[in-house]
């Protein structure tokens, strides 16, 4: 229980209390290990995991592992092998459980409401649900099984060490949300609603570049490719879910979705297509009215809401109009719907991994760390959402420098604004925008926030000095060092940070959204100087 004090005045306070669920977790865990030789290595592993997270049927979970390694370079038929100084061979299996849901979700909690009911002629308290979810007694631990084959070395009088990594993981029963029906009286239940999978390979390498008595340098290598998969859903799950930044301003609002056959990652939206220009319509002088030319698709209602500045010069329901924003009509039906959504990035890389050098000179020391990523997309939120102009926002407010040279509909005379409508003034007027008018009430999730998440960052850089013959102070060693971290990256992102990862279900607590950039707050760089002193 944790109570409070709130103070009402100088002289009140009002005194509350809030009680959380307790949860309790039980465990049992034995081990077994077996060498022979110091050749052939075995070791066993088996837990037992009690959670009251869950219902007391599903209360328990068990989870074994084992490990097999035979040292290769201890048999005969490689004990000749000079450049061999050792060669393991690894095998691995295990199971681990995750509990890291609510202990209320199997067991309906509930909470006192305002109001009270009679039953012959008796008051009674009135209650209602605790939350939004229903309760489901079924559930039951989710379980990620790991598998990996591998191979450790070192060779060549241990100048070249390493280890290379196949492996496979699979998480089942995952402990998810989704919705249930409206007639239920509530909005979400948790389940164990599928399985996931990744499988690659992984490479670590080192070496002793240079060795001599004033120069010596050393370098590491690591790459890792690594391929996901939905391997499988609940029935009636459709994987669609929102990252919800924009709430109703954002469309399609379930812009991620889980697709059986694919990884976790993928976004969901249009294709963006640039904006409409003048060429798109007929003119009507005498109404100043843009009508779009037979064949340009315009946006279904409510896909793109209004767009401000624009009502009186087009006709009935058309949302398009010179400058507004376009996307592809890609079944080609004529108008922009929900049947032109697709998938329009993938935050998975290609490869991601990192490589270091150090060594010294003399009395001087350095190392620098450098790590990559390759061949994943960014969902850049804080770049598309530059571009809503809906009235709770403001048409006025401050914006990104980008938006500089977007289309523009008003032009300033003597001081005032004055809309431009006539298609020659608009094109003049507009003839170096870069891009389309940020003022829609809703953002169109598109491939304009998609982009190359592609980097390589030097992390650290490290310097130091070391002074000769300490031992003349009265002291053992004494080294002067300089440390700078987050030194530069080369990327084509135009955020501030392609690593961001600021929020790993970005505004929604259910479902993992990757790659999701949202105004991450930059990181720093920070220089750091320092000493190490020995006596």
């Amino acid at each position: 229980m944790n109570d409070f004090l709130r103070r009402e005045d100088q002289e009140n306070f009002q005194l509350g209390s809030q009680i959380g669920i307790p949860n309790r977790l039980q465990s049992y865990f034995g081990r077994f290990n077996y060498s022979y030789l110091d050749r052939y290595l075995f070791t066993g592993t088996f837990r037992a995991d009690g959670s009251s997270r869950f219902a007391p049927s599903n209360r328990w979970g068990y989870f074994p592992a084992g490990a097999f390694a035979w040292r290769l370079s201890e048999e005969e038929f490689l004990s000749n092998t000079s450049w061999i100084d050792d060669l393991k061979l690894r095998l691995a299996y295990g199971a681990v459980g995750s509990d890291a849901i609510s202990s209320e979700l199997w067991k309906q909690s509930w909470a006192s409401a305002t109001g009270t009911y009679s039953i012959n002629e008796t008051i009674q308290p009135l209650y209602r649900p605790a939350s939004s979810l229903i309760a489901n007694p079924d559930l039951k631990w989710e379980t990620t099984i790991t598998r990996n084959i591998g191979l450790d070395f070192t060779l060549f009088d241990r100048k070249v060490s390493g280890s290379l990594e196949l492996y496979k993981n699979t998480v089942k029963d995952l402990l998810l949300v989704r919705d249930v029906s409206p007639l239920t009286g509530f909005s979400f239940t948790q389940e164990n609603i599928g399985q996931t999978s990744n499988k690659g390979i992984e490479l670590t390498l080192s070496t002793d570049i240079v060795t001599s008595e004033n120069f010596n340098l050393q370098g590491g290598f690591n790459i890792s490719i690594n391929r996901g998969n939905i391997d499988e859903l609940a029935e009636g799950i459709d994987g669609q879910y929102g990252s919800n930044w924009g709430s109703v301003a954002q469309n399609p609002r379930e812009d991620y979705v889980f697709q059986v056959g694919q990884p976790v990652g993928l976004i969901r939206g249009y294709i963006y297509d640039g904006w409409y220009t003048t060429d798109d319509f007929n003119y009507d002088p005498d109404t100043q009215t843009y009508t779009l030319k037979d064949g340009v698709a315009d946006y279904a209602s409510g896909v793109l809401g209004n767009v401000y500045g624009t009502a009186s010069n087009k006709p009935g329901a058309q949302t398009a109009y010179p400058g507004v924003q376009k996307v592809k009509d890609t079944n080609g039906d004529g108008v922009i719907d929900d049947l032109d959504i697709g998938i329009i990035g993938d935050t998975n890389p290609v490869h991601t991994g990192g490589f270091n050098f150090s060594g010294n000179y003399k009395a001087i020391d350095f190392a620098l760390n450098f790590n990559w990523s390759y061949g994943n997309d960014l969902y850049n939120v804080t770049h598309q959402a530059a571009y809503l102009g809906n009235k709770e926002a403001g048409l006025f407010r401050n914006r990104f420098q980008e938006l500089a040279g977007h289309y523009k509909i008003y032009d300033i005379v003597d001081g005032q604004l004055n809309q431009v409508v006539e298609p020659a003034a608009l094109d003049a007027l507009n003839e170096n925008a870069t891009t389309f008018l940020p003022y829609p009430e809703n953002a169109v999730v598109s491939t304009f926030a998609i982009e190359d998440g592609s980097f390589l960052r030097l992390n650290t850089l490290t310097i130091g000095y070391t002074l000769p013959n300490p031992e003349k102070l009265g002291i053992t060693r004494l080294r002067f060092y300089g440390s700078v971290f987050n030194v530069f990256t080369l990327t084509g992102y135009s955020g501030y940070d392609p690593e961001v990862n600021v929020d790993e279900t970005g505004r929604s607590s259910y479902y993992p959204t990757p790659g999701f950039d949202y105004q991450a707050y930059p990181r720093p760089r920070t220089v750091t100087l320092g000493l190490n002193l020995e006596f």
